[in-house]
């Protein structure tokens, strides 16, 4: 326990999590959401990302294919859904529902939004949030799910704090946090796809050529940082991070 990362506060329940991270560059994290959508019952998931613009990125993943779909939907749907995002108690609450979900099936959304500079990670059951909520993401959904799917990406980077079970799985392969090498802000900034998976924990982070991709197989071997390309750990002054490239099939 006692070397566990700092990064920010990460409470783990089974019905709701919610987590808070100070960002790097707050004026630009400010207008950005972005959630995973996992429904095992119906071997259904999806993600998205938006601004408050309308500008959207989405993943979903459908009879083992990996559908890409981007875009602008109409600004008062985006509008809508932040609204009621922000003002969502399960989104901004410091103490989230404990309630046990162990045999829950329905439909669970994570979500990430700046409020106030500070990255809110819930996750919730879908039937825990409110009725304008449900109706907000709905419209919001449905508008982008129009779209006709188009990859335009080689693949994405995601970043996600090392606490919890990731931790407790970094520890049973015999490896420390103290023993990752820290990197420096200065330095990691250079390292700009890297840099934003850090800056947008849970986000995807698109990698549109192979050079983007290549530069940071070069920047793990570099550093020696533990693992390999489609999984690696990183530390850093914020604290310490599991990373990994995903290439859509």
């Amino acid at each position: 326990m006692k070397n566990r990362s700092i990064t920010a506060l990460l409470i783990l329940a089974a019905a709701a999590t919610l987590w808070a991270f100070r960002g790097y560059e707050d004026k630009d994290n400010a207008e950005k959401i972005w959630l995973e959508s996992d429904w095992p019952a119906k071997k259904q998931s999806y993600y998205i990302e938006i601004d408050s613009e309308g500008n959207f990125m989405a993943k979903e993943e459908k009879n083992k294919k990996i559908l890409i779909r981007e875009g602008q939907i109409k600004k008062m749907y985006a509008k809508d859904f932040f609204r009621e995002t922000k003002s969502s108690e399960i989104v901004t609450r410091q103490n989230p529902d404990e309630s046990k979900t162990l045999f829950y099936k329905g439909e669970t959304l994570k979500i990430s939004a700046y409020i106030n500079g500070e990255l809110r990670r819930a996750q919730a059951p879908m039937k825990n949030f409110s009725d304008s909520f449900h109706f907000a993401f709905s419209e919001m959904k449905k508008e982008i799910f129009k779209f006709k799917p188009e990859n335009k990406y080689l693949a994405f980077i995601s970043a996600v704090p090392l606490t919890g079970k990731l931790l407790s799985d970094f520890e049973e392969k015999g490896q420390k946090t103290e023993d990752l090498k820290v990197i420096e802000i200065k330095k990691l900034k250079s390292q700009k796809k890297i840099f934003d998976a850090i800056n947008y924990p849970y986000r995807l982070i698109p990698l549109k050529t192979e050079e983007e991709i290549s530069e940071i197989s070069e920047f793990i071997n570099k550093e020696g940082l533990p693992g390999m390309k489609s999984l690696f750990y990183i530390g850093t002054t914020r604290g310490n991070f599991q990373c990994s490239v995903i290439e859509p099939q």
